[in-house]
């Protein structure tokens, strides 16, 4: 399984073709890769933020027909907790991170190549979506 954070997203609908290929890739092979809750919240947030509030929830609703959404429970937040204290990075990206290891994910694609290598410590493979130079 893989999972994907809210920096996958974000690229793919900034245009970022890997970002793009890999969703086509999932759809076409009909894997569901995994997201947390956490992550539909911020990509509506984002979406408010760029005055896309008419579209956003159409937008989340397309990625939930192929992206399995995972809530958070006690046992994501509690994991979420740890990451967060032994690694340091905001508690967010610790859930998203948490509800990938819940999920028995191998792999999180992500854009954020700050906190999410830090998970690489719990087995995680992190694999960073590259940012693309715009013209």
């Amino acid at each position: 399984m893989v999972a994907l954070d809210t920096g996958f997203f974000i690229a793919m609908m900034r245009g970022n073709s890997e970002a793009i290929a890999l969703w086509r890739w999932f759809k076409q092979n009909r894997l569901r890769p995994v997201i947390s809750a956490i992550t539909a919240g911020e990509l509506l947030y984002v979406l408010y933020r760029e005055k896309k509030k008419e579209e956003a929830e159409g937008i989340v609703e397309r990625i939930f027909r192929i992206a399995e959404a995972i809530p958070v429970d006690i046992e994501v937040a509690k994991k979420g907790a740890e990451i967060k204290h032994s690694q340091g990075m905001p508690y967010v990206d610790a859930l998203i991170g948490a509800t990938a290891l819940s999920s028995d994910c191998q792999k999180l694609y992500t854009s954020d190549r700050n906190h999410m290598k830090s998970l690489k410590s719990y087995g995680l493979e992190i694999i960073i979506i590259r940012e693309e130079k715009r013209p």
